[in-house]
């Protein structure tokens, strides 16, 4: 309702500067009246929004808590993979695995021949394989965007709009200190920030740089993010919330954070002894 108000009013608007509007200028069929409600529905759910993060603020420790020791687990069991051999068998956490190399990366005619990733199996079981890489890429980046939204409060298109050069220093004029600052660009207020990096936070903006340097021969790729509010591409940054899921670099997508897919959700269910239907399932707003 409010959309069309919005579309008549927007044309009374138009013909003021341009003629050609000024034949379908006409009053708007709804009055300002009609849409009193609306006060109340905002209302409503800026309400529930409160509840949500009431109901989840104490289960914060245990989220922490859980994707820390998630990502150093998966760490872990990575490099202990690694130092095996193919065909090998070693033990992490009183558990016997099989390092495993699939059959379609044996052909050298392939172009997957060799593959970096890292695949094991428990010894004795009847499971899948296990791609501990990827393993290890969902709990590495669940921790990085949990710890930046904590430390930030910033929201998830502004979490994925985050870049390498976003990261500035100021010198006070004072004391001639240098500060890092967080450069968060206009989206929802349309209103740039900035905000004073902590030590934690910097530790893990770091480690993000760190991981992608590292996998991208010492360079954070250029790439570019698709808007799909604005429905346009953006230029090619340097953005630091970048995964390869295939052959090539994507931005991650705000509507699905890869810490909701990785092994950090269903176990901060389990820590807070909730059942998975109803346990704490947190979100980039829920702060």
């Amino acid at each position: 309702m409010m959309r069309v108000r919005g579309f008549y009013l927007d044309i009374q608007e138009w013909a003021h500067e341009d003629p050609f509007w000024v034949q379908w200028a006409v009053p708007s069929p709804i009055t300002r009246g009609d849409g009193a409600g609306n006060h109340k529905i905002i209302k409503q759910t800026t309400s529930r929004m409160h509840q949500r993060v009431r109901e989840r603020l104490p289960h914060l420790p245990v989220l922490l808590e859980t994707a820390e020791r998630v990502h150093r687990e998966a760490v872990a069991l990575l490099e202990a993979a690694r130092a095996t051999p193919f065909n090998e068998t070693f033990e992490y956490g009183e558990t016997r695995y099989l390092r495993v190399l699939p059959k379609v990366n044996q052909v050298p005619s392939r172009l997957d021949h060799g593959s970096p990733h890292v695949y094991i199996k428990e010894v004795d079981s009847t499971e899948r394989r296990i791609n501990q890489s990827l393993v290890e890429d969902d709990a590495s980046w669940a921790w990085a965007i949990i710890e930046t939204l904590r430390h930030t409060g910033v929201r998830a298109e502004e979490l994925t709009e985050l870049t390498h050069l976003a990261l500035v220093s100021y010198k006070l004029p004072d004391t001639n200190e240098v500060v890092p600052l967080l450069q968060i660009v206009p989206s929802k207020s349309n209103e740039e920030r900035l905000l004073l990096v902590s030590p934690e936070l910097a530790s893990v903006l770091a480690t993000i740089i760190k991981r992608l340097r590292d996998a991208n021969g010492g360079k954070v790729p250029l790439i570019s993010r698709y808007d799909s509010h604005e429905r346009v591409t953006g230029l090619q940054l340097p953005h630091l919330f970048q995964r390869r899921p295939y052959w090539q670099p994507q931005v991650m997508s705000e509507a699905t954070p890869a810490w909701s897919r990785s092994p950090v959700a269903s176990r901060v269910r389990s820590r807070a002894r909730l059942m998975p239907w109803c346990g704490p399932r947190f979100g980039p707003c829920d702060g």
